[in-house]
């Protein structure tokens, strides 16, 4: 048994025939997510862009939990769209799910746009996460547990209103981490908004892990000479991934996530910490919700 392990059976308990809806299961993060759901025993859709890649890793999981029950939705976490009939055939096929992860997210990519006309990094990380969100509220039960998964990265940046997709924003890590900063605004609306509710909501963040964003998003001498240090000086998926599941079992106040407990949040087990108070923002928290919402709204309007 390994240490994650170990911390697995010292920090959590068994979610027998729970089931659990996962995005973003396909990358390194979220196979290792997947992977401790299933040894809690718990049943689990994976929601997925690639289907062969979903299709594949549920045939690897497979051998490692024989007896699991694992089931496969298509969803373009980019597309509002594709969200709408990804909710729609989760509402028609399945139980009411008691844990949502979204993990999803795209990093370092060039200036592109999603079919909605948004800012790619947006689409994905920021309005596409909370749509899907907002939206699959009414298929989870009392008492579950929703997981926004953000970054590190959304501590160093500041929003800029007057560039709210980071469409003129030219610093690859810095439109990321804005991105990531607005989805957690929403994460903490969402989370007030429900506060007479029994769904609870959390925020966690991986630390700094050396996954598969970096190798597609990077020069191939940076994959060369890179990566590989970054794989021994950074925490691995396994360990990251700790911090989601972690945040399954805990609660959290609204100026708080799960996050790597070492120097800067960078390293280490899990803990609830405070995030910084210029991410926890009473005014700039309104008006991200304000902007989002309109987004949403416009959506909503030419269904």
């Amino acid at each position: 048994m390994s240490r994650y392990d170990k911390w697995i059976n010292k920090n959590t308990h068994l979610l027998t025939n729970q089931l659990a809806i996962v995005i973003g299961a396909t990358g390194s993060i979220g196979k290792e997510i997947v992977d401790y759901l299933l040894t809690l025993k718990a049943k689990v859709i994976i929601g997925a862009r690639n289907l062969g890649k979903a299709e594949a890793l549920k045939n690897q999981l497979l051998l490692k939990h024989p007896d699991a029950k694992i089931y496969i939705e298509h969803i373009d976490i980019s597309s509002l769209e594709s969200i709408d009939k990804f909710q729609l055939e989760v509402d028609r096929k399945y139980q009411k799910a008691d844990i949502f992860i979204n993990n999803s997210g795209v990093y370092h990519l060039q200036k592109s746009l999603s079919n909605d006309g948004y800012e790619m990094h947006f689409a994905t990380n920021t309005l596409g996460n909370y749509y899907l969100a907002k939206k699959i509220i009414y298929d989870l039960k009392e008492n579950a547990k929703m997981i926004f998964v953000s970054s590190l990265a959304a501590n160093f940046y500041k929003i800029n209103f007057s560039d709210f997709q980071s469409l003129h924003t030219k610093n690859k890590m810095k439109v990321y981490g804005i991105s990531k900063r607005i989805m957690m605004a929403n994460a903490i609306t969402l989370k007030n908004s429900l506060e007479n509710s029994s769904i609870d909501v959390n925020i966690a963040h991986p630390g700094i892990c050396a996954t598969e964003l970096f190798t597609k998003s990077h020069s191939k001498l940076f994959n060369i000479f890179i990566y590989p240090l970054m794989k021994i000086v950074f925490h691995s998926p396994k360990k990251a991934a700790l911090n989601m599941i972690q945040a399954i079992f805990v609660e959290t106040e609204e100026n708080e996530w799960v996050a790597p407990r070492g120097l800067f949040g960078a390293w280490g087990y899990p803990k609830v910490l405070r995030f910084k108070k210029i991410i926890y923002d009473a005014s700039i928290i309104e008006q991200v919700s304000d902007i989002t919402a309109d987004m949403i709204s416009r959506h909503c309007e030419k269904k």
